[in-house]
C-alpha cells in the first residue's frame, strides 16, 4: 500500500483535494471595526504621551555615571519615537502602541539608573516593589469583577491577565535580585513591571464594548480549556513524529495549562494551551523552509489565512480584536523580522475564531450549519484519513529501518 502526500497551504486547498469542490474565501484587506480603531488609537495616544512625559523627566535628571550606556538607550528611544509617529500616521495603532510601550520601558529603566532605585537604595527599591504589588492586586480585583459577555471581553481578559502575570513573575525575580544585589537588573525589572501594568490598564478599556453576546459561564470556559489542551496535546504528538525539534518549552506550556485547569483558572488555561498549539504550528510550518525568501512567503500565506478568517468573522458579527492586533504587528514586522512576523501571524490565526467554542446567548430554532462549519466538518474527516495514512506510512518506514 502506498500513501500519496500532497502539500497544501490552506483549508480550501485541503477540502479541494478531498472533495474536488473549491470554496471561495474573502482574503481582501481587513477593514477593522470603527470602535476598535478609535479605542486602539486612544491606547496608542496614551502610551506615546507617556513616552513624552518620561523623556521630559529623564532629560531633567542630573546625570551621573552609570554601568550601562544610557546615551545609546536614549537615542534608541528617540529613533523608535519617530517610528511610532509614522505608524500612527499610517493608521497602525497597535504598532504605535507596542513601539511606545518598548520606549517607556527603556526610558523608565535609564531614569531608574540615574536616580534612587538604581543606586543601591534597597529600602526605596522595596517600597517601589510594594507599590507594584499593590497595583497588581488592584488590577486583578477589577478584572475579576468583570462579567464576560462577549468575545471582546474574553480577549481583553486574556490580554490584561497576561500582562499582570508577567508583572507578577518579574516582581518575583526582582525580590531575588534585591537579595543578591544585582542593582541594574532590579532597575530594569521595576521599569518592566511598571510599564507592563500601565499597558494592562490601557487594554482594560476594551471591556466596554457592544460585541455580540455569547455564553461565557464557568462550565463553557472549563469545556473550552479541556478542548484547547486536547488540541495542543494532539498537535504535540504529531510534531514529535514529524521533527526532531526540542520541545521543552512547549512541554512547560502544556504543564502550566494543566496546572491552571486543576486550579480552575480556565481562561488562563485556555490562553496558555492556545499559545502552545500556536507554537507547535510554527514548528510544523517551518518544515522545508530553507531561506528568508521562503520564510517571507510563508508569512504572506499565513497573513492571507488570517484575512480570510477575520473577514468571515466580521460577516458573522464578530471582530476578533486580539487576532487583528497580532495581524497588524505581523504585517509590520514581515520584511525586517520575518520570524517574529511568523510567530504573530500564528497567534493571530489561533485567536481569530474563539467564538466556535461558545454558544450564542440566543440560539435560533432550526439552526443549520453555515458554509464555514461544513468546511470544518469535511476537513476534520479528511484530516483524520490523512493522519491515519501518515501513521501507517511511518510504521512501514520504521519496519524498513529496523
Amino acid at each position: 500500500m502506498s500513501v500519496e502526500v500532497k502539500e497544501v497551504g490552506t483549508l480550501q486547498e485541503a477540502v479541494y483535494e478531498i472533495t474536488e469542490v473549491w470554496y471561495e474565501a474573502d482574503d481582501s484587506e481587513i477593514v477593522p471595526e470603527e470602535w476598535y480603531t478609535e479605542r486602539m488609537k486612544e491606547i496608542a495616544d496614551d502610551l506615546c504621551g507617556r513616552t513624552r512625559e518620561l523623556l521630559e523627566m529623564y532629560e531633567a535628571i542630573e546625570k551621573n555615571e552609570t554601568d550601562v550606556n544610557t546615551t545609546t538607550l536614549y537615542e534608541e528611544t528617540l529613533n523608535a519615537t519617530i517610528r511610532a509617529e509614522n505608524a500612527t500616521a499610517y493608521g497602525q495603532q497597535y504598532v504605535a502602541a507596542s513601539t511606545c510601550f518598548g520606549n517607556n520601558i527603556r526610558v523608565s529603566y535609564i531614569s531608574q539608573l540615574e536616580t534612587k532605585y538604581g543606586k543601591n537604595k534597597t529600602n526605596n527599591t522595596i517600597e517601589r516593589a510594594k507599590e507594584i504589588n499593590q497595583t497588581i492586586a488592584d488590577i486583578e480585583e477589577d478584572v475579576n469583577k468583570r462579567e464576560l459577555r462577549t468575545i471582546t471581553d474574553l480577549q481583553t481578559y486574556l490580554v490584561v491577565n497576561e500582562r499582570v502575570q508577567e508583572a507578577t513573575d518579574t516582581l518575583n525575580e526582582l525580590y531575588i535580585n534585591i537579595a543578591i544585589a544585582l542593582q541594574d537588573d532590579v532597575a530594569y525589572q521595576i521599569a518592566y513591571a511598571t510599564e507592563r501594568l500601565y499597558s494592562a490598564k490601557a487594554w482594560s478599556t476594551f471591556f466596554e464594548n457592544d460585541d455580540k453576546e455569547l455564553t461565557l459561564d464557568n462550565e463553557s470556559l472549563k469545556e473550552t480549556c479541556v478542548r484547547k489542551i486536547s488540541e495542543a496535546q494532539e498537535r504535540y504528538q504529531y510534531v514529535r513524529l514529524m521533527t526532531t525539534e526540542q520541545l521543552e518549552t512547549i512541554t512547560r506550556y502544556l504543564d502550566r495549562a494543566n496546572e491552571e485547569y486543576e486550579n480552575e483558572n480556565y481562561i488562563l488555561c485556555m490562553d496558555i494551551a492556545s499559545r502552545a498549539k500556536a507554537n507547535l504550528d510554527i514548528i510544523l510550518s517551518l518544515v522545508g523552509v530553507r531561506d528568508e525568501k521562503q520564510l517571507i512567503e510563508l508569512v504572506d500565506e499565513r497573513l492571507r489565512l488570517v484575512r480570510q478568517i477575520i473577514n468571515r468573522q466580521q460577516e458573522k458579527g464578530y471582530f476578533p480584536m486580539l487576532a487583528y492586533s497580532y495581524y497588524e504587528y505581523a504585517s509590520f514586522l514581515k520584511e525586517k523580522e520575518p520570524y517574529s512576523a511568523l510567530i504573530y501571524s500564528h497567534y493571530a490565526l489561533e485567536f481569530s475564531h474563539l467564538d466556535v467554542y461558545f454558544k450564542e446567548k440566543e440560539m435560533n430554532v432550526g439552526y443549520m450549519p453555515d458554509q464555514e462549519n461544513i468546511l470544518y466538518l469535511i476537513f476534520g474527516f479528511g484530516i483524520g484519513v490523512l493522519f491515519s495514512g501518515i501513521l501507517l506510512f511511518w510504521k512501514r518506514r520504521e519496519k524498513k529501518v529496523f
